[in-house]
């Protein structure tokens, strides 16, 4: 059906497909994985070491507050005021490269993990989830098929480029032509 029943995966950011875990014909549900790209971006890699550093630097300066109020009066008020202002620009920081590394198709646990030091060189691209037009069931959602990959082992993909397109055959659109006296046949057929 024109408008649901097809729709195209792309990738998230730049990078080159190191593996295709899928080929045209195969049924995929939601959150499956269909492609492996090696991250190219170099904004990508600039976000992931600035989310690691500014998420040290706030480690360093809650150290550095408790140090200056674990003896009232030893340091001025002033000086934990500022240090408490630069912990919560670091904190507006981490936001952001969090928010643009979700933004770029990152899973949280990845994000979490890239706070704690541990880089993120290749990137599953999944089967997304549908935006259900059907009233849902209670069992597993129904498989796409791909009907067609657009890209090869080792081709490099700027974002945005279609990796392969889905087929979702639960709703299809029929068009046909009948004579007025077959009409009672049609109607009893669609029921």
């Amino acid at each position: 059906r024109p408008g649901f029943g097809d729709r195209g995966v792309v990738a998230p950011v730049t990078g080159i497909v190191s593996r295709i875990h899928h080929v045209a014909g195969d049924s995929v549900r939601p959150g499956e994985v269909l492609f492996t790209l090696k991250l190219l971006s170099e904004s990508l890699h600039l976000t992931q070491s600035d989310l690691f550093k500014s998420s040290q630097d706030i480690t360093l300066a809650q150290a550095q507050r408790q140090r200056f109020t674990a003896t009232p009066g030893a340091v001025p008020e002033a000086r934990i005021i500022e240090v408490d202002a630069q912990i919560t620009r670091l904190q507006v920081s981490v936001k952001a490269y969090r928010q643009e590394l979700l933004n770029r198709g990152l899973t949280l646990t990845q994000i979490d993990g890239i706070a704690e030091g541990k880089f993120v060189s290749e990137i599953p691209i999944a089967v997304p989830m549908r935006a259900e037009t059907t009233e849902k069931s209670p069992a597993e959602p129904p498989a796409f098929e791909i009907q067609e990959v657009k890209v090869e082992l080792g081709q490099q993909v700027p974002a945005g480029q279609t990796l392969c397109l889905l087929a979702d055959h639960r709703l299809l659109a029929i068009d046909g032509h009948a004579f007025r006296e077959e009409l009672p046949l049609i109607e009893r057929t669609i029921k």
